[in-house]
């Protein structure tokens, strides 16, 4: 009897198990905690975007827990820049994953995997890596969000003409003084605001843009105090799980 109850114990955790597993119907945005970096999944059911790899291999992390174990197939994998804070991971991904890359993207183009769309909003180049970058307008259903990799003010406005308010903010450059100005803030109105950060010498996020975003009154969370941050969304209604509520 107690082998039967064992066994029996097993195969309902192994069902649960499955089921949490298992894709729903729904987006997951997902910002990994990789520390002082970028990485951004996004999901919706057995497809997935990736948005820059971390400063390491922290990124495997994140995709091991919220990719199915069986699903080995990134349909999309993009570099915002080329620095190791959002492209450390990339080597090691290619290593474990199938990878569809996308690249020859035009300014103005849409990436459309499953029901997640992603329009290329502007392709920055410049002597500084930092204010280099794909800025991105995502979006499912009527939820949308921006990322910004690590842009600065002089960007930002540049792109004024091209924005709308979105749902979630990645908030530009780990929080740095020099990104998330008020007109442009003032422009997109995020509910949310996502500071993808970990330890650094820099001062991010800085006390000026977290007021800023106070200001307008967006929702903070960031990495390195919430760890690993989840926005769920059925394309109208969202929320948050993350790993400190």
């Amino acid at each position: 009897m107690k082998k039967i109850n064992w066994i029996l114990s097993l195969a309902i955790g192994a069902v649960i198990f499955l089921i949490g597993q298992w894709p729903d119907n729904q987006l997951h945005l997902i910002f990994c905690n990789v520390g002082q970096g970028d990485t951004i999944l996004m999901e919706y059911q057995d497809k997935q975007v990736l948005v820059d790899t971390g400063p390491d291999n922290s990124v495997l992390t994140c995709l091991g827990r919220n990719m199915p174990f069986w699903d080995r197939h990134l349909e999309a994998v993009m570099i915002t820049h080329n620095q190791k804070d959002h492209t450390g991971g990339l080597a090691e991904i290619k290593k474990r994953y199938q990878v569809s890359e996308i690249t020859g993207l035009q300014v103005g183009d849409e990436l459309t995997v499953g029901e997640i769309k992603l329009r290329l909003l502007a392709g920055i180049q410049g002597s500084d890596k930092n204010t280099e970058g794909l800025v991105f307008l995502g979006s499912f259903g009527e939820f949308d969000w921006l990322l910004t990799a690590d842009i600065t003010e002089k960007e930002e406005t540049g792109l004024l003409d091209k924005l709308k308010e979105v749902t979630v903010l990645k908030v530009a450059h780990h929080g740095s003084k020099y990104s998330s100005s008020q007109e442009f803030l003032e422009t997109i109105k995020p509910q949310l605001a996502v500071i993808s950060v970990g330890k650094n010498s820099y001062g991010h996020p800085t006390p000026e843009v977290l007021q800023r975003l106070g200001d307008i009154g967006a929702e903070i969370r960031r990495t390195d105090k919430n760890g690993q941050i989840v926005i769920v969304s059925d394309g109208r209604s969202w929320y948050i799980n993350s790993d400190e509520n």
